[in-house]
C-alpha cells in the first residue's frame, strides 16, 4: 500500500469512527425526546441542542431522521447484545445462552417502552417491513455470533438457525407489547423450547422454511439462493 493510500484509509476511518460518535449521542439524546416527538427532525433538533452538534451536521449523519435515527437505534442494541454475551458464562447449554439474550434484548427495549413501541408500530407498516426484517435477522446473527456460532455460510443449518431465532424474537416482542412484562421470560423460555423442537426438523422441511423466508430477506445469499 502507497504512503497516500494509507494516510487516505486513515482519514477515512477516522471520518466513519467520528459518526459512529455522533450518533451514538445523537441517538442517546434523541431517546429521550422522542417520548413525545417521535424519532423526527424535531427530536434530532433537541438532541443536537443536548450535544452541542450543529443540525446541519447532525442532519448529513441523519438524513431521514425518522427512519436513520430508529435504525442506527438498532445497531446499538445489537452491539449492547454482544458485549452482554460476553458476560454470560461459556459453561452454559446454547439454549439457556440464547435465552439470557433474548431476555436481555426485551430488558433494553423495556428502558424506552414508548419509543419501542412507536418502532415497532412503523415497523408493521408494509413500506417499512424490509427494513425491520433485515434488522430482525441482524439482531438474531448477532446473538449467534456472540455466544460464539461457527457454522459456516454454506450450511444451510447456519440460516435455519437465524430464521428460527427471528421467529422467538419477533413473538417474544409482540407478546411484550401486549403489557405482560411479568410474564415475558416465561414466554421466552417456551417460545425456545418450541424453537428446539423445529430445530430436530429434517432437512427437506427446513430448506422449505429458508426458502419461504428468503422472499422476506432478499440481502441474504443463502445456498438456495447461490444455486438458483
Amino acid at each position: 500500500m502507497k504512503k497516500n493510500d494509507k494516510i487516505n484509509k486513515k482519514n477515512q476511518d477516522n471520518s466513519n469512527t467520528y459518526g459512529k460518535k455522533e450518533k451514538d449521542k445523537l441517538v442517546k439524546s434523541c431517546l429521550k425526546h422522542a417520548v413525545f416527538d417521535g424519532f423526527s427532525s424535531e427530536s434530532l433538533k433537541k438532541a443536537c441542542k443536548d450535544c452541542k452538534i450543529d443540525y446541519a451536521n447532525a442532519n448529513a449523519l441523519f438524513p431521514n431522521p425518522e427512519k436513520d435515527i430508529q435504525v442506527h437505534w438498532a445497531i446499538m442494541l445489537d452491539e449492547g447484545t454482544l458485549e452482554y454475551a460476553k458476560k454470560i458464562n461459556k459453561s452454559k447449554k446454547v439454549r439457556d445462552k440464547i435465552s439470557c439474550l433474548v431476555k436481555h434484548r426485551i430488558k433494553e427495549i423495556d428502558k424506552h417502552k414508548v419509543c419501542a413501541k412507536d418502532v415497532l408500530g412503523q415497523a408493521l407498516l408494509p413500506y417499512n417491513t424490509p427494513t425491520f426484517m433485515h434488522q430482525l435477522w441482524d439482531t438474531a446473527d448477532n446473538m449467534w455470533i456472540g455466544i460464539g456460532d461457527k457454522t459456516p455460510h454454506s450450511d444451510t443449518n447456519y440460516y435455519t438457525k437465524r430464521i428460527i431465532l427471528c421467529g422467538v424474537i419477533a413473538s417474544s416482542i409482540m407478546f411484550w407489547v401486549s403489557d405482560k412484562g411479568n410474564e415475558v421470560d416465561e414466554f421466552i423460555d417456551r417460545r425456545i423450547d418450541d424453537a428446539l423442537k423445529l430445530g430436530k426438523i429434517k432437512k427437506p422441511e427446513s430448506l422449505k422454511i429458508l426458502k419461504q423466508f428468503s422472499k422476506f430477506m432478499p440481502h441474504i445469499n443463502h445456498p438456495l439462493k447461490m444455486r438458483d
